[in-house]
């Protein structure tokens, strides 16, 4: 009888010890991530297939990158526009290509300038990568088939 009042005693130490450091698990956050992934395990969910939400970047970095990715973009479209050399032509097209499917917003002081194939009201970087490649290919058709 007194073997069993003290493994119900340790029981509830454990339970309180466990409730705690729940309560206090900001604080504790290296076990944190593999107490929900016991508990992911143990209701059949797999830890692989939680998913989690990358981390957001800061509104100005956000905008300063943004605007690097404008910049690059628009200096490779202005070196194409002196070039006569197709080969030189094409590499700038396939330096732009590496912006295609960058989800950046192009700058609002910018967006007027993003109108081909199709105007966008809110363009992102891709879109200005797909406007400059329309403008080469149009004006520089004799380079490509």
């Amino acid at each position: 009888m007194v073997e069993g009042k003290k493994k119900d005693s340790l029981l509830s130490q454990i339970l309180v010890a466990v409730a705690i450091a729940l309560l206090a698990g900001g604080t504790a956050p290296w076990w944190w991530s593999e107490l929900k992934d016991v508990f992911r395990m143990r209701t059949g969910e797999s830890p692989a297939t939680s998913v989690e939400r990358p981390p957001t970047e800061p509104p100005v970095e956000s905008l300063r990158r943004a605007l690097e990715d404008y910049e690059a973009v628009h200096a490779l479209y202005g070196q194409s526009r002196p070039a006569d050399n197709c080969v030189e032509i094409r590499d700038i097209v396939e330096h732009i290509r590496l912006y295609v499917g960058n989800e950046r917003l192009v700058p609002e002081s910018f967006r007027y300038t993003v109108r081909y194939p199709t105007p966008k009201s809110v363009p992102t970087i891709s879109d200005l990568a797909t406007d400059r490649i329309t403008r080469i290919k149009n004006t520089k058709s004799q380079c490509f088939d």
